[in-house]
């Protein structure tokens, strides 16, 4: 008899209901790079605290397979902080990052900002500590104002975002953060 997969949920911060489709598109196919076949059920939290509270308090996210990722908004030092403020400390090795936001992997490569806002302005950050940026959703923003991209106006932290996610290599985004690299491995272990 063969044994049923477990299901993996993947429990994300997420800005607005009206976009959420378009983000669980853009996510799934990302961790389709690099997930060996598993593909986690993906359900977008309106704003951290949601999601944080979706993935402590809903018994059918209460699983070993449930994965958590939102945002630190600062840099990796205060990871154990937020761990602790927020109640996830039992749980931190199904608890992900994107330090300081998701913006981070876009300025990681900025190849793809150039791509999408038809600019070079991105290419500043080849080589420096994303990490370390802080409101990189802002640096974005101010991208794509100057950019050579007549139909933008600036950066919308959830369309732009669907679109950006879509032209991530994600074997560069496990190189670049350890989060992300965490969460493939308990996904493809799961």
């Amino acid at each position: 008899m063969v044994k049923a997969n477990p299901t993996i949920y993947l429990l994300i911060e997420g800005e607005s209901a009206k976009f959420a489709a378009s983000l669980k598109e853009a996510f799934t196919l990302l961790l389709k790079q690099v997930c060996d076949g598993k593909n986690p059920r993906i359900v977008m939290g309106d704003g951290k605290v949601t999601c944080i509270d979706l993935f402590l308090n809903t018994k059918q996210y209460n699983s070993p397979n449930s994965q958590l990722l939102v945002d630190l908004d600062t840099t990796s030092e205060y990871r154990d902080n937020d761990l602790a403020k927020n109640g996830l400390t039992s749980r931190r090795e199904r608890v992900h990052y994107m330090i300081q936001e998701m913006e981070s992997w876009f300025l990681s490569q900025p190849e793809i900002i150039n791509e999408y806002y038809k600019t070079t302005k991105a290419d500043e950050f080849k080589n420096k500590n994303i990490e370390s940026i802080s409101e990189p959703d802002k640096v974005i923003h101010n991208i794509a104002q100057k950019s050579n991209h007549k139909t933008r106006v600036g950066y919308h932290k959830v369309r732009d975002a669907a679109a950006l996610l879509l032209k991530l290599d994600a074997q560069k985004l496990m190189h670049s953060f350890p989060d992300f690299k965490n969460l493939v491995n308990n996904i493809n272990n799961a």
